[in-house]
């Protein structure tokens, strides 16, 4: 099971703990570590498209559009239709 760190380009810096998690349904899921806490439902899923969309059960609903993307480097970016915008860094990325 992957897990997700924040980045040091992160806007609430680096934590040292993970963020999420990849379960083996491919969903992204909340670690007792995240800063919300551990919901149980996953948040985000990673579709074949290699971007990673919100789903019906995240905290700031659905969109239909990717909030992030992955990248050949590996790293997860904000993509331009996240909520926050896009900043050009990575925001996460898979330890």
């Amino acid at each position: 099971m992957k897990k997700i760190f924040r980045s040091l380009n992160h806007p609430n810096g680096w934590g040292g703990l993970p963020d999420y998690e990849i379960k083996n349904d491919g969903k992204i899921y909340r670690t007792v570590t995240h800063p919300n806490g551990w919901s149980g439902l996953p948040d985000y899923e990673v579709r074949n498209d290699g971007k990673i969309y919100r789903t019906l059960s995240h905290s700031a609903g659905w969109s239909g559009l990717p909030d992030y993307e992955i990248r050949s480097d590996g790293k997860i970016y904000r993509s331009i239709h996240h909520s926050a915008g896009w900043g050009g860094l990575a925001d996460y990325e898979f330890r």
